[in-house]
């Protein structure tokens, strides 16, 4: 009897489930409104200044609670904590050069893991017969005492077999040996843009990266600094987790994940607002939570919906649920990571696209067969996402990105309302049908 109660089991399984659409137009009209608001700067960037990344978690909470989507863990809460340590900026952060006052954000940002400091200091330029051997960088390095370096990106260390970089010595003098010089800090003009990071250390000496358009070719004589810093140790995040229980195989699951966390606050003059990066994933999670919570959609399979804190300073929202996950890893079917999904005028790509052939296949069929016609690009293996450890741990894991568009990345012009959001309703209605057929094809 439970042999065919099995069998029957599964063939219900195998049917096409038929679900109740939205329209496209109110598809993405919910995902520009959670944009807008986990963009907005009373959310300070979603970030470690002024609590950003706690009021990011408890709005994605609320929204669970709303719309029906149960708790995960045993003691009934959907946040599920974790402790990291994170350089910040709560304070001024104002740099003049040569007296000319600097634009946070615009013209410069601060290295993340810089500490505070504060005065007048004298630059020297370096340039690239500094960077031939060791011993040439070294000389700049006394010659430098007490000053700032003004550094180009464009300077390319010589290439020297079995030799450190010395490119790489000089920012390792920066971040963590004070014993290589007595200088006073690095003024890092890039050859391209502006692109903020967070840092789990705190360095050394503070760096001052340059926009390329922020200061003439010449380098400038002295700089004013009164950058504030604070770092914070065991500071405590979270993860926000949500489910909505298969009706007919509860223990089999499904995942979304995306995570919530970005770059925050730079002083409180600018914050990051990450409205691609990952406000845009975000939204497309809690677009999917909505669509499986109406109970005309109830799954066959519980699925789980997984927002991760700590993405930005190494992925450490994953890796703790992955090493206390509630449940067996084994019993996930499949999982989609939802990671920059604002763009798409040029298509997607699929990380891991190339290790699982059958299921890329699948994706591509159903990209016609739903007369959708987004260009889908392959892409192998890459631990840049929040996928990564349940791949690593054996989990048919994916983890899609939307290209072309807005080029805004890490910087303060991700905005909301520049997010034009092309693709995203047809990949809500796509990314359903596809983990019905991961579903259903182990």
């Amino acid at each position: 009897m439970k042999q065919l109660i099995a069998l029957a089991m599964l063939a219900l399984a195998s049917l096409p489930f038929s679900y109740a659409q939205q329209s496209p137009e109110n598809i993405t009209a919910y995902g520009r409104q959670i944009v807008n608001d986990l963009c907005a700067p009373e959310m300070h960037g979603r970030g470690y200044v002024n609590q950003g990344h706690v009021l990011a978690a408890n709005y994605i909470e609320e929204a669970f609670t709303k719309m029906g989507v149960l708790p995960l863990l045993e003691n009934g809460a959907y946040q599920q904590p974790f402790n990291m340590n994170i350089n910040t900026f709560p304070g001024k952060v104002a740099v003049a050069l040569n007296g000319k006052k600097l634009e946070p954000g615009a013209d410069f940002i601060m290295g993340a893991g810089s500490p505070g400091t504060k005065g007048q200091f004298d630059v020297i330029a370096a340039t690239q017969a500094d960077f031939e051997t060791r011993q040439t960088l070294v000389a700049l390095l006394k010659r430098a005492a007490g000053k700032y370096i003004f550094l180009d990106e464009a300077i390319k260390p010589a290439k020297q077999p079995g030799k450190d970089d010395l490119w790489n010595l000089l920012f390792q003098a920066a971040k963590y040996d004070p014993g290589l010089s007595n200088v006073a800090g690095i003024l890092l003009r890039k050859t391209k843009k502006l692109t903020a990071a967070l840092a789990m250390e705190q360095w050394v000496l503070p760096v001052v990266e340059l926009h390329p358009n922020a200061w003439s070719a010449k380098a400038p004589q002295t700089i004013v600094l009164d950058i504030e810093s604070a770092y914070k140790t065991a500071l405590q995040s979270q993860n926000v987790i949500g489910i909505v229980k298969g009706h007919l195989q509860p223990d089999s699951l499904l995942m979304f994940t995306a995570h919530y966390d970005h770059l925050g606050r730079m002083g409180q003059d600018i914050y990051f607002p990450g409205a691609n990066d990952n406000a845009s994933g975000i939204a497309m999670l809690l677009a999917m939570a909505k669509h499986y919570a109406n109970p005309a959609n109830k799954p066959l399979y519980t699925m789980v919906f997984i927002a991760f804190g700590g993405e930005e300073a190494g992925l450490l929202g994953s890796r703790h649920f992955v090493q206390n996950a509630p449940f067996k890893l084994g019993q996930i079917k499949a999982l989609l990571n939802l990671d920059m999904l604002g763009t798409g005028q040029e298509g997607i790509t699929v990380v891991n696209a190339t290790v699982y052939p059958k299921a890329f296949k699948a994706l591509q069929d159903l990209n016609q067969e739903l007369a959708i016609n987004i260009n889908i690009k392959p892409r192998g293996e890459a631990c840049n996402s929040d996928h990564c450890f349940f791949y690593m741990e054996g989990v048919r894991a994916f983890f899609t990105y939307t290209v072309g568009g807005i080029q805004a990345y890490h910087d303060v012009y991700d905005r909301a309302e520049t997010l034009p959001l092309t693709a995203f309703a047809n990949l809500h209605k796509l990314f359903i049908e596809w983990l019905n057929w991961l579903a259903n094809n182990p």
